[in-house]
């Protein structure tokens, strides 16, 4: 578990945890509830997944992978991106646009492919 300064939450934390992880591969670690089934105590797996809805409810809606292509070759048609030099330029426009709304590292890895 990594630890946060007050204030810093990572709203894709939780979307993260039950799903692929950020590049989308399909070999996820395996999901809480079948470590809950494995120790007979399905009833915290409701439990968990009833306060990750609750939490979820709370949390902006993130772009999928082809909204974040989309927003990426935007920016950097805007701000004439030409190579990899324009990477941190880009990514610092899609932070301040897409804020809490879009997953850096996903961003970042189709900002390289696009700039690359």
């Amino acid at each position: 578990m990594t630890l946060r300064p007050a204030g810093k939450a990572d709203p894709g934390y939780f979307r993260r945890r039950n799903s692929a992880n950020a590049a989308g591969d399909d070999q996820a670690a395996p999901r809480f509830d079948a470590l809950y089934e494995q120790g007979n105590r399905n009833d915290l797996g409701e439990q968990e997944r009833g306060e990750i809805a609750v939490i979820e409810s709370f949390l902006s809606r993130q772009l999928d992978q082809n909204e974040i292509e989309a927003a990426a070759t935007s920016v950097i048609a805007e701000m004439g991106g030409m190579g990899i030099k324009d990477m941190n330029r880009v990514m610092v426009a899609l932070r301040e646009r897409f804020s809490g709304a879009i997953d850096l590292s996903r961003a970042a890895a189709v900002v390289k492919r696009l700039l690359g």
